[in-house]
């Protein structure tokens, strides 16, 4: 399995959903940074979010580590990214690992860096090739509806057409 970085949001959506066992399911070991721990399990500790990602980290199959690489390095403007995305990409160019972002400008700046990105949305088609659910749809209307996950109308319909579903 590929080595895996994730950052905040991706993490907070799907343990708002109670999927985050999915980045187990896929990735076996998913690494984040301190940065997305502050955040996450320590700032939103009282959240669904950073309860899941606690508990994740007591389990042994999310890490935190910290990436050795400097912003830049790679002319990252430290006043554009927040700390997480910023730490997440640095530690995925690192390990050359696979990056869980939803973030435009996040993943732009990995893209340029030539790490392999996925977002939310796609580990929902993930998901559905995997036969962990049965409708891409369903997942991100829940997805829309229960966090502030966004996705416009292009890239939905777009999603449901590589998933072989149609709107009703």
């Amino acid at each position: 399995m590929p080595a895996v970085v994730s950052d905040s949001t991706p993490l907070i959506y799907l343990a708002r959903l109670e999927l985050l066992s999915w980045l187990r399911v896929f990735y076996g070991q998913v690494m984040i940074t301190n940065a997305v721990w502050c955040e996450v399990a320590i700032n939103g500790g009282h959240l669904p979010e950073g309860v899941a990602v606690r508990k994740a980290a007591a389990e042994g199959w999310m890490t935190v580590e910290t990436p050795g690489l400097l912003a830049a390095e790679f002319g990252l403007d430290e006043g554009e990214l927040g700390a997480g995305e910023l730490e997440a990409i640095l530690l995925a160019k690192e390990r050359a690992a696979v990056l869980v972002i939803d973030e435009r400008l996040g993943r732009l700046k990995a893209r340029h860096m030539d790490i392999d990105i996925t977002g939310t949305g796609g580990l929902v088609l993930r998901a559905k090739r995997q036969g962990l659910i049965k409708s891409v749809s369903l997942e991100l209307r829940l997805l829309l509806s229960e966090t502030t996950f966004y996705m416009s109308d292009d890239l939905f319909a777009a999603a449901l057409a590589e998933a072989g579903e149609s709107e009703p």
